[in-house]
């Protein structure tokens, strides 16, 4: 191995700290310019001052001991060294006002700075594909930032005015120094070099173990979260999986605590032993200028000066070598973030945006439509051809993974075909401003959100921008059968929804599930998705929303996916899916005249629960 093989990683992390330095200055300034630029005051200010004194002790020094050899007064030598001693006190209650300040800065800016990195991740994730989302990748990354973004926040505005304090302090020491000794200033600096590279070999070690932790922390809180939240409570106790769960949890917490500990452990070893190393090079930088002022080459105030230097840029020099390991090691972290706000995009909005089509007339085609999800060997829609009319209620049913979902998504632009074209009144899906594009969409999925607010807002969510419509609030929860919830409340529509909140009001699974289609029939869309609309109700309601249909849909293309095959019996037509590919396509009576995989999978159902357990046995 070359020397420069050996040297090249070294100069890589210092190149990587050095470019971590803007990249957190540019953070901080964008969170607060007149708070950084106020810092950066208080940083020139702070690091000059202690030079100022020193100078100030240097002069108060020489003052009295010209005034002993010449055998002046007490009183008189003191009248002369008053004027420096008024100076150096002023300039010791100057740094203590700035000391604070900069600790109130930089509380202001720490918090700043967190919200910005909170902002930074928020907004990335509202801009990323679904697919992301359901990727493990996606929420290493997304983890490994905002752990870590949290702390750094503070530590990063800490170790800006660290280093730039250093920095400055170590010049202006340095001139002096350098006009008694430079060997002496040479050494005193070159002391800490040693601890700088430990400190960044280290600062390697501890973020790749950050990084191969990740899955282990999301785990860790993957489990906290189940044994804390409300969603899991009941299966928890009744299945008595608190102590299981958190024995998990433990060894999970132990395996990387190992792991933390020995890292820890061999920076506490390094940092004593190379400590010792930098003392060594001061006291011997200490033991020159001491030669210099015995043979009578400097003046005793001249020792003092240096002295009080030598002992600040000690103290300078450690900050700067700690401050600059750290330094790499926040350029890993933002490497880390930079890493995660570098996802990219694959629903990408089109260059040149064409309006949506309101209202659609002649409808949406699938044309020759396939997709496949990334990663994936198997397509999970092939070659599917159909056109949605408007004022249409098409029924999508098959069996779990047969292509309903995907082929919803694709409609709606959460994914693009892998081939093939969605046309709506023949402009292709992909050319339409997205914004106006999702604002004529709405859908109600299986897993829709119960939001811990107001029922109103609940509702209102579906358009956000009518959260003050109450008559067209009303008039979807009518629509969706949810008004005799709602009313029933305490507060009707002003109620808080769920347990998080005080005097929140929890709803059953079927309430919670009729808010949710007002809020999809809230927005005035022209295509609407219902994902199994009525899964979570009682008979009654189900039959509501089924004689409901028709009056949902009217005006628009609806699309009710299903397993419930009484649904698709009144839908216009039925689409059936299977294996990813669109097998049969008909009103429900044309089918059913066929006898194919639509017939038979409706007469299994009719035949109740009871026949499908005597066939399953």
């Amino acid at each position: 191995m070359t020397t420069s093989d050996t040297a090249s990683p070294r100069f890589g992390r210092v190149r990587t700290a050095l470019r971590a330095l803007p990249r957190a200055g540019e953070l901080i300034w964008q969170a607060s310019p007149r708070g950084a630029a106020a810092l950066a005051v208080a940083l020139v200010a702070g690091a000059l001052l202690p030079v100022g004194q020193a100078w100030l002790g240097k002069l108060i020094v020489d003052v009295i001991v010209a005034g002993a050899q010449r055998g002046g007064a007490p009183a008189t030598i003191l009248r002369d060294a008053l004027p420096l001693l008024v100076g150096e006190f002023v300039l010791i209650a100057l740094a203590g006002a700035i000391s604070e300040l900069s600790a109130a800065l930089r509380h202001v800016l720490g918090g700043r700075v967190r919200h910005r990195l909170s902002l930074l991740l928020i907004d990335k994730a509202l801009d990323l594909d679904l697919q992301a989302f359901e990727q493990p990748a996606y929420y290493d990354k997304l983890q490994n930032a905002r752990r870590e973004g949290a702390m750094r926040a503070w530590g990063m505005i800490d170790l800006c005015q660290a280093l730039g304090q250093s920095v400055i302090t170590l010049v202006a020491f340095a001139v002096v120094l350098a006009g008694f000794s430079l060997p002496a200033a040479l050494l005193l600096l070159a002391a800490g070099v040693p601890a700088l590279l430990a400190q960044m070999r280290h600062s390697n070690r501890y973020v790749g173990f950050i990084k191969a932790q990740t899955a282990t922390s999301r785990k860790m809180l993957y489990l906290e979260h189940l044994l804390t939240a409300d969603t899991s409570a009941k299966e928890v106790r009744l299945f008595g999986l608190g102590e299981p769960l958190l024995a998990r949890f433990e060894r999970l917490f132990a395996d990387y605590e190992r792991e933390n500990v020995r890292l820890r452990s061999a920076r506490a070893r390094q940092g004593a032993l190379l400590g010792m190393v930098t003392s060594a090079g001061y006291y011997a930088a200490y033991a020159w200028v001491i030669w210099g002022a015995a043979s009578g080459q400097v003046t005793i105030g001249d020792l003092v000066l240096y002295l009080l230097l030598a002992r600040q840029a000690r103290t300078a020099a450690q900050g700067l070598f700690t401050a600059l390991g750290q330094l790499y090691e926040h350029g890993l972290f933002l490497d880390t973030l930079d890493e995660f706000l570098a996802v990219p995009r694959r629903v990408l909005p089109p260059a040149n945006p064409c309006p949506m089509p309101r209202p659609i007339r002649s409808g949406i085609e699938f044309r020759n439509v396939s997709y496949r999800y990334p990663e994936s060997a198997s397509w999970a829609l092939r070659d599917v051809c159909i056109t949605l009319r408007p004022g249409e209620t098409i029924a999508l049913v098959g069996a779990n993974g047969a292509g309903k979902t995907t082929f919803a998504r694709l409609l709606l632009r959460l994914d693009d075909p892998t081939e093939g074209q969605i046309l709506i009144d023949g402009v292709d899906l992909r050319e339409i401003d997205m914004d106006e594009l999702r604002g004529g969409m709405a859908a109600l999925f299986q897993d829709f959100v119960h939001y811990h607010v107001s029922a109103r807002e609940n509702i209102g969510f579906g358009q956000h921008d009518a959260l003050e419509d109450q008559q067209r609030i009303v008039a979807a929860a009518r629509n969706s059968s949810a008004e005799a919830t709602i009313t029933a409340l305490p507060h009707g529509y002003d109620t808080t929804l769920g347990r998080w909140f005080e005097r929140g009001q929890n709803l059953s699974g079927g309430q919670w599930q009729l808010i949710g289609l007002a809020r999809a029939l809230v927005r005035k869309a022209e295509v609407i998705v219902l994902d199994e609309p009525t899964a979570a109700l009682d008979a009654n309601h189900e039959a509501e929303i089924a004689a409901r249909l028709g009056e949902i849909g009217r005006g628009t293309i609806l699309l009710v996916m299903t397993h419930r095959l009484s649904l698709a019996r009144d839908a216009d037509r039925v689409a059936v899916f299977d294996s990813g590919r669109l097998a049969e396509l008909g009103p429900h009576d044309e089918l059913m005249a066929q006898g194919g995989l639509y017939a038979r999978l409706f007469a299994r159902q009719s035949q109740g629960y009871a026949g499908t357990i005597r066939e399953l046995r």
